[in-house]
């Protein structure tokens, strides 16, 4: 179904925003992309309509991946403070065509855990920003650093650190449960 002659106009002034930050070396790894994203949006930054090619009311996915992207004050914002504390990190501000369309997913969405994780900045004091971003990062798709030693794979500390409530009522350790059932987690 077409747009609207309204709706177009309004789609080009609106400019949103994702930001990438890609770390030299983390975790043992080359050159990890952190992929930031706007975290509990409280209202959308315009008519959900307009920004989504097709929209169906009640799409919370693709309201959702909406709702992560940046308009251009909070890029501009986030970005000078990730500056500020920058270790030689570069920064990827790419705008959005919209209205977006395909099947939208929201990174908030994506499970983590082992080696995927979550970066909160707001563990920085220095963070003061009138919104809250989150990051996420996946050390699959990274090169390990050569002659880097590291302490534990990721994916094995997440297996040895999970617990897995029976339905006995018992909390067993992943890694006793493997043993003793012969479950691969």
């Amino acid at each position: 179904m077409p747009l609207k002659a309204d709706q177009k106009i309004l789609s080009t002034k609106i400019k949103l925003f994702k930001i990438t930050t890609i770390i030299p070396e983390r975790y043992g790894y080359k050159d990890v992309a952190i992929q930031w994203f706007v975290y509990d949006r409280k209202h959308p930054v315009a008519p959900y309509q307009d920004m989504i090619a097709d929209y169906r009311p009640g799409d919370s996915c693709s309201e959702a991946w909406v709702d992560e992207l940046f308009t251009a004050d909070e890029a501009e914002k986030f970005v000078g403070y990730l500056k500020e504390g920058d270790i030689g990190c570069r920064h990827v501000v790419d705008e959005v065509n919209l209205p977006a369309s395909g099947n939208l997913f929201p990174v908030q969405a994506v499970c983590f855990g082992g080696p995927s994780g979550r970066y909160d900045p707001r563990w920085d004091e220095k963070y003061v920003l009138p919104f809250v971003v989150q990051g996420f990062y996946d050390l699959r798709a990274h090169e390990p650093l050569p002659g880097v030693m590291r302490s534990r794979d990721h994916g094995d500390a997440f297996v040895e650190s999970r617990l897995i409530f029976t339905p006995e009522g018992k909390f067993i350790r992943a890694p006793d449960l493997e043993k003793n059932r012969g479950l691969h987690l």
